[in-house]
């Protein structure tokens, strides 16, 4: 079960036109819930919201050192983080 997307103006529902793909969905809750559309968004050269791939990945960058201090008690850990990739921030934490 999913929720349906719909929108409400003063307890009115209003038709939710959904855009149109090239190529069929597998599963219409990822078109329904926005992920398509937001890893179409993610990849273009010129993100609709000023955020690209590369962005994201240096967030990642910050996050998992973020949580490899945590694990070490505090110490520096310096950016580009140079971790192994396989692993979550929650495992470098608990690694310590």
């Amino acid at each position: 079960f999913s929720p349906e997307p719909n929108v409400e103006v003063n307890g009115e529902p209003i038709a939710v036109t959904l855009p149109s793909r090239p190529k069929p969905v597998v599963d219409p809750r990822l078109e329904s819930h926005g992920y398509v559309e937001q890893l179409i968004d993610m990849v273009r050269e010129t993100p609709l919201h000023g955020q690209s791939a590369q962005d994201a990945r240096l967030v990642l960058e910050v996050i998992c050192a973020a949580y490899a201090s945590a694990g070490l008690g505090g110490a520096e850990v310096s950016l580009p983080f140079q971790g192994d990739r396989s692993l979550t921030p929650l495992q470098y934490w608990k690694a310590g």
